[in-house]
């Protein structure tokens, strides 16, 4: 089990959040290797062998999976050079990061996310997914009611304020229909920190990853198999 994390690993975090330089990171490398790098790594390589068997596709690396607490700040606002939180995701190999469906888990102070979706809005994406949705809407809530859709994840992502929905969309995915760009996300454990510390988290990312599956599997054959 990863049970590498602890308090301390959020003590960090927030230590970094109000010194945020590199005199302050470079003091506490080692600190951050041993609190937030080793666990999350651990964690990664633990969770390996259910991705491949959700996608074989997905790009396990660890250094395309576990997030880098250096930011690139080249095209923020935001000019911090350290994040104070860390993520996963898992995607394909050389996939554009605008067009990709991933799996994730992100972990701050504050909270725990996870789910699959998006990583970013893109038009065009949606508009395949939108001509989805109405080619096969019952094909869809089927699926979302086997994935637990929306009693244990939430559907998430900015929506357009003024967009037309055609009559025939079901009124449970005019929600999605009208977004940017969606991700599901867990409903419940987003505070439940004894969940990371006692080492059960992989279990229940495990669990709720193959949960998942069968919506993540219908959404990347959208991307592959256009309707028309």
């Amino acid at each position: 089990m990863a049970t590498g994390f602890s308090p301390e690993m959020m003590e960090f975090f927030l230590s970094l959040r109000f010194n945020n330089n590199q005199a302050f990171f470079e003091e506490n490398r080692a600190r951050y290797q041993r609190l937030v790098q080793q666990p999350m790594r651990a964690l990664a390589q633990e969770l390996e062998p259910v991705l491949l068997e959700i996608d074989p596709q997905v790009d396990a690396r660890l250094a395309r999976v576990v997030s880098r607490i250096r930011r690139d700040t080249r095209f923020s606002r935001n000019k911090d050079p350290y994040r104070d939180h860390m993520w996963m995701a898992w995607r394909h190999a050389g996939e554009a990061t605008a067009d990709a469906v991933c799996f994730y888990w992100e972990v701050s102070p504050e909270a725990m996310h996870w789910g699959f979706g998006y990583y970013a809005e893109n038009k065009a994406t949606m508009d395949r997914v939108r001509r989805a949705i109405l080619a096969k809407p019952r094909e869809l809530l089927a699926l979302c009611a086997q994935c637990g859709v929306p009693e244990r994840f939430s559907l998430q992502g900015s929506a357009y304020k003024r967009m037309t929905v055609p009559e025939e969309v079901p009124e449970a995915l005019r929600p999605m229909y009208i977004k940017k760009g969606f991700y599901f996300e867990n409903v419940e454990g987003a505070q439940d920190f004894g969940l990371l510390y006692s080492g059960n988290i992989a279990h229940r990312l495990r669990e709720d990853y193959r949960s998942l599956a069968p919506l993540y599997r219908w959404m990347r054959g959208r991307q592959l198999d256009e309707i028309e």
